[in-house]
């Protein structure tokens, strides 16, 4: 099982749930120091790496390399996400003071181009049966907090409804959850 986002909160939750289930996981995520802390804990047969999930080419890279490694690739735990509301505002201030076009790229980059990269780059792994998105409550109904977030989740919702169906077609299950 591959999940990004692996290096804290949910996503070193689920590799933590799935490691405890007899899978072999490979974590990914940019915040190394954290990941590897994580899956020191876990130890061998547990790895992992580190991956841009913004880059089509990591993804090709980071796939390729597991199926090397081990053979196959069952389970996609596309995790990875950001929000872009500054540290420190107050909840219910006022969003159009700090949105930007920077914030913008940056949070539909990491959650919507990152699902979508990591989709794509599976597609060919021998073995693929399962891809599960983490999107959000903010899916479901909007986030006033954060905006961009509220955009990207809806945004992955969506694509994870309409891929469904032909992923199904394929022996391929697709699930959202929205945590």
């Amino acid at each position: 099982a591959v999940i990004t986002g692996a290096a804290s909160g949910i996503g070193a939750a689920c590799v933590r749930s799935i490691a405890g289930l007899g899978y072999t996981v490979v974590g990914f995520d940019v915040d190394d120091e954290s990941g590897r802390r994580t899956f020191a804990e876990l130890g061998a047969p547990q790895e992992y790496g580190h991956l841009d999930v913004r880059d089509a080419d990591h993804w090709k890279t980071a796939l390729a390399a597991v199926g090397r490694d081990f053979g196959r690739l069952d389970v996609l735990h596309l995790n990875a996400g950001v929000m872009i509301r500054p540290k420190g505002r107050p909840l219910l201030d006022n969003p159009l003071d700090w949105l930007s076009v920077d914030s913008y790229r940056k949070v539909m980059s990491v959650n919507l181009d990152g699902v979508v990269f990591g989709i794509l780059a599976a597609l060919g792994s021998p073995g693929l049966r399962q891809i599960i998105i983490t999107a959000s409550g903010a899916a479901l109904a909007p986030l006033a907090m954060d905006p961009f977030y509220t955009t990207s989740k809806y945004a992955v919702l969506g694509l994870g409804l309409s891929l469904a169906p032909s992923l199904k077609e394929r022996g391929v299950r697709l699930d959202v959850i929205c945590p």
